[in-house]
């Protein structure tokens, strides 16, 4: 072979060897700017706050599940359930009375509370008192209120509040439900009439019964009868 072309030959092998080093050290270049120094530079940039602030995202309480003023049925006589979810770092639950207008409770309105170990000792009003009662607890992410043996009185509204652990980095939160009763509150009247007419001492009974239920028409039940 010629040495020249040999010598030619060698040139051009160096030459497509250092094109291509060439190439693969600008991409390391290229990597190391935007895989590494990039991101380094964003994230001094933003500081430590932004971390902190994806962490507060993550544990911040919220109602994943409401009823945001809306009406449930509850029935004379019986029990309704009230069901709330949530997330977050929740440090207790209270159920009670809310406020009309108010994001809050009546004074000395909690019906009962839980906290993260469960259900948490409360003064409940007297009217309340052995028919309210609550399963779950504050870290469970939901839970059920009962209501039992329902009057016509316990028509009104009523809320749930969660409040977090962290309460220098996160607010309380409330949600309201309103209760509707309705039903048969069924109650008799009876009455007894006697009557006596001239020598033959003709008697006449009669015995009434009335029932009525809310938002109904009275039913009357009439039974007489004659001596």
């Amino acid at each position: 072979m010629n040495p020249i072309s040999v010598i030619f030959s060698n040139l051009t092998i160096i030459s497509v060897i250092t094109r291509n080093t060439r190439t693969l050290s600008l991409s390391l270049l290229l990597l190391l700017i935007f895989g590494i120094v990039i991101p380094y530079c964003i994230f001094l940039a933003l500081g430590t706050d932004f971390i902190s602030g994806l962490n507060f995202s993550a544990s911040q309480t919220r109602f994943t599940s409401k009823y945001d003023g809306k009406t449930v049925t509850g029935i004379v006589g019986l029990s309704v359930n009230f069901t709330w979810s949530f997330s977050g770092d929740v440090d207790s639950v209270d159920w009670g009375l809310k406020k009309d207008g108010v994001n809050d409770f009546e004074n000395n309105g909690v019906l009962v509370s839980l906290s993260k170990k469960g259900p948490v000792s409360t003064a409940v009003p007297s009217a309340y008192s052995g028919r309210v009662s609550g399963s779950g607890d504050a870290s469970s992410g939901q839970v059920v209120f009962s209501l039992s043996q329902v009057k016509t009185s316990d028509d009104r509204l009523y809320g749930c509040r969660i409040s977090p652990s962290d309460v220098s980095a996160d607010t309380q939160k409330l949600d309201s439900v309103y209760l509707e009763v309705n039903g048969e509150y069924p109650f008799v009247i009876k009455t007894l009439g006697v009557a006596r007419f001239g020598q033959n001492r003709t008697g006449c009974k009669l015995k009434c019964s009335l029932s009525c239920s809310t938002g109904s028409v009275a039913k009357k039940e009439v039974e007489g009868r004659q001596e």
